[in-house]
């Protein structure tokens, strides 16, 4: 028996020494946390449209004055992502100083609907990872709604999870017989 408790005592002193991740998956986690960490400041806008006599700055500050007048950002922290193609607007990448104001904004951005930037949508900006699970969860959830349950992807703590939407009570009409037969 103290020879089976030594040996076992060795196997959790060596799984505490060992990591369980090579250095390269070590490496690729730092990686990601950093992308992460520069990101948590953006926001991407989309369907904005691209008008020469208009600049992206103008535009950017004018749909934060409809959200939030402090929201509005500087000329440096504005930028187009990708390639123009065709009449499709590309997308607007906004840096704020700090995270606070982009969850602020992304908060409030359903104000938007209401204004004539309606059709302007915004989102936080993903790593390529984190929308790559974002993606298997949208396809994991369509499998679970398509079995006739109803579910839908919350964000916990800035983690998106699958979460069942819970079901209105049902409203019942019971009438009391003795309000009925007092007559």
């Amino acid at each position: 028996m103290q020879s089976s408790f030594g040996k076992r005592l060795e196997l959790i002193e060596e799984a505490v020494r060992t990591p369980k991740l090579r250095m390269s998956e070590q490496e690729e986690v730092i990686r990601e946390s950093v992308e992460r960490t520069l990101r948590v400041s953006n926001i991407i806008v989309a369907n904005v449209p691209e008008n020469p006599q208009i600049s992206d700055v103008d535009i950017a500050n004018d749909i934060l004055e409809c959200i939030d007048p402090s929201a509005v950002v500087s000329p440096e922290h504005i930028m187009r992502i990708g390639k123009p193609a065709g009449n499709k607007p590309r997308l607007l990448k906004l840096k704020f100083r700090n995270p606070e104001t982009a969850r602020m904004v992304l908060r409030k951005k359903a104000v938007l609907k209401s204004s004539r930037y309606s059709n302007v949508s915004i989102r936080d900006d993903k790593t390529p990872k984190q929308m790559s699970y974002l993606k298997q969860l949208q396809g994991e959830l369509h499998r679970k709604n398509n079995d006739g349950q109803k579910f839908t992807i919350k964000y916990i703590h800035g983690i998106p999870q699958i979460t069942e939407i819970p079901q209105a009570p049902q409203i019942s009409t019971v009438i009391d017989s003795s309000l009925t037969n007092s007559n």
